[in-house]
C-alpha cells in the first residue's frame, strides 16, 4: 500500500475496531489485550472475524520480522498471528481517525516539538557528548501553555493556530 492509504476512510468494522481499542485506553490508561477487543467486537457488533478486520487495516511497508512497516495499530510481533493475551495499541496514524483522541494527539505533538526545540538549542562540544534533558515538569508546563493559548484563541473567536493534528492530516 502507499502512504496515502493511511489516510483513506475506514469501513464501519475498521472504525469499530480502532474505537474499541481506544475506549479502553481512554478509560483506564492501558491498552487492551487482543481477546478483549475480539470479544467486545463480537458481543457489541456481532463481528466474529476481528482478526480479519485487523488484517484489513491500512498499512505501509512489508509485514515481516525484519521488514519495517507501519499501520494503525501496534503490537509486539505484528507480523505473526495475533495472540489473545497480548496488548494491542493504536499508533498516531490510528488515533487520527478518532475525534476524541485529538487532545492526546495535540499533547503528543507539543511534546515532540519541545524535544526538537531542546535539541536545536544544544551547544556542541568538541571534546564531550552533550545531552538535552527534559523533565516531566517541563512537559507539563508546555502542555499547560499550549492549552492556555488554545483556550485564549478560541475565546477570542480565533482558531487554534496549530489546530488538531487530525484536522491537519
Amino acid at each position: 500500500m502507499v502512504a496515502g492509504s493511511l489516510r483513506e476512510p475506514l469501513n464501519p468494522e475498521q472504525e469499530h475496531l480502532i474505537r474499541v481499542i481506544f475506549e479502553q485506553f481512554d478509560q483506564v490508561g492501558e491498552w487492551p489485550i487482543w481477546q478483549y477487543v475480539d470479544l467486545t467486537l463480537e458481543s457489541r457488533l456481532g463481528i466474529d472475524t476481528a482478526a480479519d478486520v485487523l488484517a484489513s487495516l491500512p498499512s505501509v511497508g512489508e509485514r515481516g520480522p525484519v521488514s519495517p512497516s507501519y499501520g494503525l495499530t501496534w503490537r509486539q510481533d505484528s507480523y505473526a498471528p495475533v495472540r489473545l493475551d497480548k496488548p494491542i495499541a493504536l499508533t498516531v496514524a490510528g488515533l487520527r481517525y478518532l475525534p476524541e483522541a485529538e487532545p492526546l494527539l495535540r499533547s503528543f505533538v507539543t511534546t515532540i516539538r519541545h524535544f526538537v526545540d531542546r535539541k536545536r538549542n544544544l551547544v556542541p562540544s568538541p571534546t564531550q557528548v552533550v545531552e538535552a534533558t527534559v523533565t516531566s515538569a517541563e512537559i507539563k508546563g508546555e502542555l499547560l501553555k499550549r492549552e492556555h493559548r488554545r483556550r485564549r484563541g478560541l475565546s477570542c473567536g480565533g482558531d487554534d493556530a496549530q489546530g488538531p493534528p487530525a484536522a491537519r492530516a
